[in-house]
């Protein structure tokens, strides 16, 4: 062997040595899953976390946008500063 401890068998991950020996297959070989990227929640939760910051950067730049006059005289500003 190579020393590598991880080996693909049948398209799924398996970790191979000491973990668990004579558990599985009867090889020693212990079925480990699917890596995280191809789960379902992980990357629903990737979604919603992209989703969330989007939609906040887009309500800042609308309020940037469409920001409210300021009202107040030039003279009622230059009287608070005093």
């Amino acid at each position: 062997m190579n020393g590598d401890r991880n080996r693909e068998l049948g398209g799924r991950m398996v970790a191979t040595g000491s973990i668990a020996p004579g558990v599985g297959s009867g090889t020693g070989a212990v079925v480990v899953g699917a890596p995280w990227f191809v789960q379902f929640w992980p990357l629903f939760i990737l979604f919603l976390m992209v989703v969330s910051v989007g939609a906040s950067l887009a309500t800042v730049v609308i309020a940037y946008r469409h920001a409210d006059q300021d009202v107040r005289t030039s003279e009622a500003i230059h009287e608070r500063v005093r």
